[in-house]
């Protein structure tokens, strides 16, 4: 049976349609059955319909694309593999030029397939939404600071004066998290990350987490709702003594990693740390 590919171009950037179409017709010689995400038929091939079976999703765009596909399908459970279109693209792992060679890795089985933590987040009002990066409080139209109040299992943890508060998962670690100064968790660690962002003492600092341990974390100032953002791209309001619970999400997000790309390397080539091979160590 044919291997199933479902291409998901970003709906704001032409560019990635024009990429689906070059795909469509390398993809097409590798003998794939090939999709696309519905409302992209102009892209030569039929729409998915709801939970079709689908080996690969295929999301073509920037690293905010991405996280936002990734989160529509994860309940799909199929590897994501990203096909670079955007300017950091961290999380995409192939571009057009690499793809006829990289893409006949799935044909051969030979990938690997990452599972990486999701957190889940539960609102007041018992709303639940799964964050890919990471899930952020913030002060929203507050002028000053405000306090946060961090619990699990209903033992006090820490009690933050800041601007906002950072829940990241090791794929999110590289994100908004290592900008609040949070460390580089690598992907497949399972933690949780919990960063202020401009607290009021230099006395608090990341605290890393092991993912199995559910957090409740409270609004306590009387001042206006502040603002929480699931991956930046969903946002809604906490008010005062409001609480919100995050804890790892039942379900993992799953990536494909080809042959001879290293994670380490792409660490050096986006961020520019500097990684010597053995042969260049002294002695």
């Amino acid at each position: 049976m044919k291997k199933s590919l479902c291409l998901v171009p970003t709906r704001y950037k032409a560019s990635t349609v024009e990429i689906a179409r070059e795909l469509v017709t390398m993809l097409t010689q590798l003998d794939f059955a090939i999709f696309v995400e519905e409302g992209f038929e102009e892209v030569g091939v039929p729409a998915i319909v709801p939970f079709q079976k689908i080996d690969y999703f295929v999301l073509i765009g920037g690293d905010g694309s991405f996280v936002a596909s990734a989160r529509k399908y994860l309940a799909w459970q199929a590897p994501f593999i990203g096909v670079s279109a955007g300017h950091l693209n961290f999380l995409a792992d192939t571009s057009i030029s690499l793809a006829l060679l990289d893409f006949k890795q799935l044909l051969d089985d030979n990938v690997v397939i990452e599972e990486r933590d999701v957190l889940e987040c539960t609102l007041p009002n018992k709303d639940k939404f799964f964050a890919i990066n990471d899930i952020v409080l913030h002060r929203g139209v507050n002028p000053g600071i405000v306090e946060l109040t961090v619990f699990s299992n209903n033992e006090f943890i820490c009690d933050y004066l800041c601007d906002g508060l950072i829940l990241s998962t090791p794929t999110g670690s590289t994100a908004y998290s290592l900008s609040a100064g949070g460390p580089i968790v690598y992907p497949q660690a399972q933690t949780t990350t919990m960063a202020s962002i401009c607290p009021q003492s230099l006395a608090y600092r990341p605290i890393v987490l092991p993912s199995t341990m559910e957090l409740e974390i409270q609004y306590i100032s009387n001042q206006k709702p502040i603002q929480i953002s699931v991956d930046g791209q969903i946002n809604r309001e906490i008010s005062t003594l409001e609480r919100i619970i995050v804890k790892s999400a039942p379900l993992k997000l799953k990536l494909v990693k080809l042959k001879n790309h290293s994670y380490w390397v792409k660490l050096s080539q986006k961020l520019g740390l500097k990684i010597k091979s053995r042969a260049d160590q002294p002695g």
